[in-house]
């Protein structure tokens, strides 16, 4: 398996581990930059051709919680990168803003200084618009306008910063609150939707996870028992007018049985907009694209694949399939990305395992796929990893695009115990393996056995509302041919890292 990918070294650094919560990112790309995080609030841009090396710092060398990279780094779009740290700072670099030698010196920076009380905890770059970025907090989410921000008054402390504190008239101005209803609260959205939820438990307003839908009209955030869903209008969003351009318009329950799972703590967004192969045909352009919404357990071995329609009055959807993954002897939160790049690839990496999972979204993805996902594809790696970016980019070695892994692992020197962290890059030697067109491995038999499956209950009940837990009658694992990546329905070994995957589909769809 370590022979699917070449691997190449980007740094190795000691004295220190990269560790973030759950879904924060500490290492970040895009075609232009490769960023990860350093001791003391520092932060490390190489160029992806490798002649670039700098370093960027925060104001107060606090620690990085959290980084996102704005803009695919071509000329037109350019790149910015924000950070938040414990400070409650937000952080923002502007990269070739202004004149300069060196690319330090070209690098505009410009810093928030938020409110302790409910310091941000997680940030989202949005997938489409380089000037926008999301703040995460315990129970909102704030959306930035970076523009808006530049038109600010303009004053250089003597840390290079132009400083901001985000009073009352400068978070008016410069950006948009989504805060979750309280205990009680219904939604405004159409009567149609269904699973509009009238009453919520309280005690779970804290957010777990966010994301932007992948065509970037949505905002969705995820708590222990609710998920929210907010579309967001681009042309009115900072228009000055009190709502505008933000509403919420799904509140959906998660099920009971997500219990049995540790919860739902991960939510991911995949598309094919970014796909060459897609075409946009007429339903397409008339703003029905489907959107494959993957909600992950805990521990990310337990994958639900939902339909999400970002521009309809209710974008979730039904489910369309259940995936769940064994890692033996490991209970630590695994790192489950999408290729940041085309956003049509979903990839899993282990913790304490050397094995990355890679599921590239079906060909033609749409509203009558019965899967999302057609195969497995099981790549090997020399440890566990405990960040993980993935992005499809032009290779060096080769013709065409490859998919490209990015991974720190943690590690102790064992001759003197100090902590000690490598950056690397896995190259797939052949794209072809984790590609969902026609060169995708072929499906054989598949198996018996159901991956996540609950028990029907026969007695009469009005069914709560919200996602449902995957149906009982569900499509089998696939099995795949072990060259081609592993064959879950092999006998296990007792091999340390052994990873077994099942599978379910919606029963309702085929």
């Amino acid at each position: 398996e370590q022979e699917l990918t070449k691997v190449t070294d980007i740094s190795k650094m000691k004295g220190q581990h990269l560790l973030a919560s759950r879904n924060a990112k500490l290492v970040v790309v895009n075609q232009r930059y490769m960023t990860y995080v350093m001791k003391e609030g520092a932060i490390r841009m190489i160029n992806q051709n490798g002649k670039d090396v700098f370093k960027l710092s925060n104001s107060t060398k606090a620690p990085i919680l959290d980084v996102a990279i704005m803009g695919n780094g071509t000329k037109d779009s350019g790149t910015s990168l924000v950070c938040a740290d414990e400070n409650a700072r937000v952080s923002i670099f502007i990269l070739d803003a202004k004149p300069g030698v060196t690319s330090e010196d070209r690098t505009k920076r410009v810093e928030l200084v938020l409110a302790t009380a409910d310091a941000p905890h997680r940030l989202l770059a949005h997938p489409e618009d380089k000037q926008l970025f999301v703040t995460v907090h315990s129970s909102s989410l704030r959306l930035w306008s970076l523009s808006n921000i530049e038109k600010e008054q303009q004053v250089v402390s003597d840390t290079g910063f132009t400083s901001h504190a985000a009073d009352g008239g400068l978070l008016a101005r410069t950006s948009v609150l989504a805060t979750l209803p309280d205990p009680g609260t219904s939604t405004t959205s159409s009567s149609s939707s269904a699973k509009i939820l009238s009453k919520l438990q309280a005690g779970s307003s804290r957010i777990r996870d966010a994301s932007f839908s992948a065509d970037g009209s949505c905002l969705v955030a995820l708590t222990a028992d609710t998920l929210y869903v907010w579309q967001i209008s681009l042309s009115t969003i900072f228009s000055g007018k009190l709502g505008s351009g933000l509403q919420l318009v799904q509140q959906l329950s998660l099920a009971p049985d997500f219990a049995d799972i540790g919860g739902l703590h991960m939510i991911r967004f995949l598309g094919n907009y970014r796909n060459a192969d897609y075409e946009r045909t007429t339903s397409a352009q008339n703003g029905s694209e489907v959107e494959a919404m993957v909600l992950g357990s805990s521990t990310g071995c337990n994958l639900l694949v939902y339909r999400f329609s970002p521009k309809s009055k209710s974008p979730v959807g039904s489910i369309v399939q259940s995936l769940h993954f064994t890692a033996k002897g490991s209970e630590i939160p695994a790192s489950l990305e999408v290729d940041c790049s085309r956003q049509d690839t979903l990839a899993l990496s282990f913790h304490d395992h050397g094995v990355i999972l890679v599921m590239p979204l079906v060909n033609g993805w749409g509203a009558d796929s019965k899967l999302a996902f057609s195969y497995v594809q099981r790549l090997g790696a020399e440890m566990g990893a405990s960040q993980l970016t993935i992005m499809s980019a032009k290779s060096c070695q080769r013709t065409g695009a490859s998919l490209f892994l990015y991974r720190s692992m943690n590690f102790v020197r064992p001759k003197d115990g100090l902590p000690g962290c490598n950056v690397v890059v896995h190259e797939v030697n052949e794209p072809e393996i984790v590609s969902s067109g026609d060169h995708a491995p072929a499906l054989d038999d598949v198996a018996s056995e159901v991956a996540v499956s609950s028990d029907r209950d026969t007695t009469p009940r009005e069914l709560p509302p919200g996602l449902a837990a995957p149906d009982s009658e569900a499509l089998p694992a696939p099995k795949l041919p072990r060259a081609n990546g592993f064959d879950p329905a092999a006998e296990e070994t007792a091999a340390a890292g052994d990873v077994s995957c099942e599978d379910s589909g919606d029963a309702a769809t085929g």
